[in-house]
């Protein structure tokens, strides 16, 4: 059996999260410079001149810590170390909402289509 490591671009920031979404056939990175990008990747033997990105969602200002997906897969949430939650359109790449923390949280959930919920620490 022969594994395979996709590689996205030759030059990238770190990546410190990484989710695959079969609706849309995505692979959703989270970057440390506080991106998430959006890549096509084939089905079929993936090499790295078919990866295609299909948008670069720009808001948070540190690394990104975690994606999460709705049930339905139409959003994401996307959370970053600069105490920012943000949700994402996956049809439009639209950010439809940020929400703000004052202190670090320690558990994430998407709710539904326009709700996340978060547990602050103390």
């Amino acid at each position: 059996m022969r594994s395979s490591i996709v590689k996205l671009v030759k030059k990238e920031a770190a990546i410190t999260y990484v989710h695959f979404n079969n609706s849309y056939k995505y692979t959703i990175t989270g970057l440390i410079n506080g991106n998430v990008k959006v890549w096509r990747l084939p089905l079929s033997q993936v090499s790295a001149s078919e990866n295609i990105m299909i948008h670069n969602c720009i808001y948070h200002t540190k690394h990104v810590e975690k994606i999460i997906p709705s049930n339905d897969n139409r959003v994401i949430i996307s959370s970053a170390n600069d105490l920012t939650i943000c949700l994402w359109s996956l049809e439009t790449f639209e950010l439809l909402r940020v929400y703000n923390f004052e202190g670090e949280y320690s558990e994430i959930t998407l709710v539904d289509y326009k709700r996340a919920f978060a547990i602050q620490n103390n």
